[in-house]
């Protein structure tokens, strides 16, 4: 009973986010922002605060760039009408700033690399290896974009009353 108890206390550790959620962000703003195509910094700020993650500054600022550079796109634009939709751009933008050499995949190294100096959460060998078990559906060794937005949507879509739950954790999968 200890190692099951041990296996699972590692589970609810891994991946998580470094810091309690914060209050949620204000929505209407946010998307009104996202519809015109300039997500402002606060507002990212307030995201990834609501997420559990509080970002450097430069990384903050990158993951806007990239963020308001998919929704100058129109049809990006003009789909941004709630938070899903909305998250739905922020993990193509966190995606690219994962995507160091513009290879088009994150690579284990870029995941690594996202998770620990960006995200600033631990990210141990056997955690890397089972997400790419579980998110590399084409079996390529890499993350693809879309792989990676369902990894996204399991890991940082949460119920609104309790702390994130781990990476992989199946119980958290939202987009099923």
């Amino acid at each position: 009973a200890s190692v099951d108890a041990a296996a699972t206390q590692r589970a609810a550790t891994m991946l998580s986010p470094p810091n309690r959620r914060a209050p949620p962000p204000k929505w209407t703003a946010v998307l009104a922002h996202a519809m015109r195509g300039r997500v402002v910094r606060d507002d990212l700020a307030a995201v990834f605060a609501w997420l559990g993650f509080k970002l450097g500054e430069g990384d903050l600022q990158f993951a806007l760039d990239k963020l308001n550079e998919i929704l100058r796109d129109g049809p990006a634009r003009a789909a941004v009408t709630s938070m899903e939709a909305f998250l739905k751009c922020l993990w193509a933008a966190v995606f690219r700033v994962a995507d160091t050499d513009a290879s088009g995949c994150i690579s284990r190294m870029e995941l690594v690399h996202l998770v620990e100096v960006i995200l600033l959460t631990p990210c141990p060998e056997d955690v890397v290896e089972r997400v790419m078990r579980e998110y590399d559906a084409d079996g390529s060794g890499v993350i693809e974009e879309e792989e990676f937005g369902l990894l996204a949507s399991a890991t940082f879509i949460v119920p609104e009353a309790t702390h994130k739950a781990p990476l992989v954790d199946a119980s958290d999968r939202a987009w099923r």
